[in-house]
C-alpha cells in the first residue's frame, strides 16, 4: 500500500513540472543549443567518402598524328574524397572529374606508356584525398592503312538444272584498311561472302558485309582492333546464264561440179559446243566456223579453224577449235603441165595478154580410178576478169586451174601468171 502511495506521489510531482510553462521553455531552448552544437560540430569534422568506377578521361591533345590510343582509354579508377559530412553527402560521381594528360613528345611512338591521373570536384569544401590506381597504362601505336583485294565467296549459290552460274563480280574490287600497325599485321585478307544458300535462274545481286581474316583464317573484329574501312559492304552480282547445245557448220568453196551437186562429205570435231547465253537471250541456230577452200584439199588433208562466238555467249565446254577432215577416201593425184590459158570477162575496152606458156607440176585431185585417164589436153588455166580489172601493165595475176569432161576432179594448190594488162 505505502509503495502505490510513492508511485503515485512522484507520477503528480512529474505531470505538475512539465505543467510549469516555464520549466518547459528553459528545457526546449536546452535541447536546442545541444541539436545546434551538435550540428555544428558535425558539418566541420572532416570525413571522406569513396567513389568507385570513376572514368579517366585521355587528353591526346599533345600526342604525335600518326599514333592513335590503342588501349586504355575507357579504364575507371577509384577516387575518395575528404570534406565535411554535408558537403560530401551533396557530391555526385559526375562532379569529379579526371584527366590522364599526354605530355607532348613523352610519346615518340608505338608502345605502352604510364600516365598518372589528375583531377578536380567541381563541389565546394570537398578535395581529393586520393585516387586508386594514381596512374594507369596506356597503349599507342602508329595509324596507318593498306589496301587489299577482296576475295569473293561465292560457293553458298549454285544454279538450277539447264542454267550455269558465271563469275560473281564486285562493285568493289579493292578495300582500304585503316588501323594501327600492329593491327594491320595481322590482316591476311579481305572476304565478302553470301551467307544464304540459294538454287538461281536469274541474276541476282547481294550487299555483303567486308570481314577481314588472319593468315589461321580466324575473323578479325574490325572495332575491336580499332580498324576503319573506306567500305563496310559491297554489292555482288551473281550471273544466272541459259545452257545451249549449238552445231556447228562449215561451208566449202571452188568445189568442182559433181561436189556442187553432192557436197563432199566430211567429219567435225566437235559438231556441237555447249554455250550459255543471258536468261531469255534469243540464240543463233548454229555457227559457221569458216570454208574451205576445194585447192587446199588432198589425201590427208585436215582443217582447223577458230570458234569466234558473240560477246554475249560463254563457252561452257571451253572448245576454241573446231577440226573439219574432208571424205578423201578413194582419191589419189598425178602431176600435169598447163599450156592452156583462156581469159573469162574481158571487155573489149580493155586487153589481156598472158605472157606465160607454160605451169609445170600442176597436181590433179580425184578418183584413183580416172586419173589415168586424165591428160594435160584436159586442164587449162583460167582468168577471171573481175579478179584483176583494177590492175594495168606488166604484172602476176591469178588463175584457175580448171578440168574439162571431169567433174569430180580439181587441182590442188593456186598458181599465178605473169600477163600484160591494158
Amino acid at each position: 500500500m505505502r509503495g502505490k502511495l510513492h508511485k503515485l506521489k512522484n507520477n503528480l510531482s512529474f505531470n505538475k513540472l512539465f505543467g510549469n510553462n516555464k520549466f518547459v521553455l528553459v528545457l526546449s531552448l536546452l535541447i536546442a543549443i545541444v541539436l545546434w552544437v551538435s550540428f555544428v560540430l558535425n558539418s566541420k569534422t572532416e570525413t571522406t567518402r569513396v567513389f568507385n568506377d570513376v572514368p579517366v578521361k585521355i587528353d591526346t591533345s599533345g600526342m604525335l598524328s600518326y599514333l592513335r590510343v590503342t588501349d586504355g582509354e575507357d579504364q575507371k579508377v577509384s577516387v575518395r574524397l575528404s570534406g565535411s559530412k554535408l558537403a560530401l553527402n551533396s557530391v555526385k560521381k559526375d562532379d569529379i572529374s579526371l584527366t590522364a594528360q599526354i605530355g607532348a613528345g613523352y610519346v615518340t611512338g608505338s608502345g605502352t606508356f604510364p600516365f598518372n591521373i589528375t583531377g578536380s570536384v567541381s563541389s565546394q569544401n570537398v578535395r581529393i584525398a586520393s585516387i586508386n590506381p594514381q596512374s594507369i597504362q596506356i597503349s599507342f601505336d602508329s595509324f596507318t592503312s593498306v589496301t587489299l583485294p577482296v576475295e569473293i565467296d561465292d560457293d553458298s549459290i549454285s544454279a538450277q538444272d539447264g542454267y550455269i552460274k558465271n563469275t560473281t563480280f564486285s562493285n568493289l574490287d579493292r578495300v582500304v584498311v585503316s588501323g594501327p600497325s600492329l593491327a594491320l599485321k595481322r590482316i591476311a585478307y579481305a572476304q565478302a561472302a553470301i551467307e544464304q544458300t540459294e538454287m538461281l535462274n536469274q541474276t541476282r545481286a547481294y550487299s555483303v558485309d567486308i570481314k577481314l581474316y588472319t593468315e589461321q583464317r580466324n575473323e578479325i573484329d574490325i572495332d575491336a582492333e580499332g580498324l576503319e574501312l573506306n567500305a563496310r559492304s559491297v554489292s555482288l552480282t551473281v550471273p544466272i546464264l541459259k545452257r545451249h547445245s549449238i552445231p556447228l557448220s562449215v561451208d566449202f568453196t571452188n568445189q568442182p561440179t559433181e561436189y556442187r551437186n553432192n557436197p563432199i562429205e566430211y567429219t567435225m570435231v566437235p559438231r556441237s559446243i555447249e554455250v550459255a547465253t543471258p536468261v531469255n537471250f534469243e540464240v543463233i541456230d548454229s555457227i559457221n566456223v569458216g570454208t574451205v577452200d576445194f585447192r587446199e584439199i588432198e589425201p590427208g588433208a585436215y582443217f582447223e579453224y577458230d570458234i569466234e562466238l558473240p560477246s554475249e555467249y560463254v563457252s561452257i565446254d571451253n572448245v576454241k577449235k573446231v577440226t573439219v577432215t574432208p571424205s578423201t577416201y578413194g582419191l589419189g593425184s598425178t602431176l600435169l603441165d598447163v599450156t592452156e590459158f583462156t581469159a573469162n570477162g574481158v571487155p573489149s575496152s580493155r586487153s589481156l595478154d598472158i605472157l606465160t606458156t607454160r605451169l609445170s607440176n600442176v597436181e590433179i585431185i580425184g578418183p584413183e580410178s580416172i586419173l589415168s585417164r586424165i591428160t594435160s589436153n584436159d586442164v587449162f588455166a583460167e582468168v577471171q576478169w573481175s579478179d584483176i580489172s583494177s590492175l594495168n601493165g606488166e604484172t602476176v595475176i591469178p588463175v584457175k586451174i580448171k578440168v574439162r569432161n571431169y567433174s569430180d576432179c580439181w587441182a590442188f594448190g593456186k598458181y599465178e601468171v605473169n600477163a600484160k594488162i591494158k
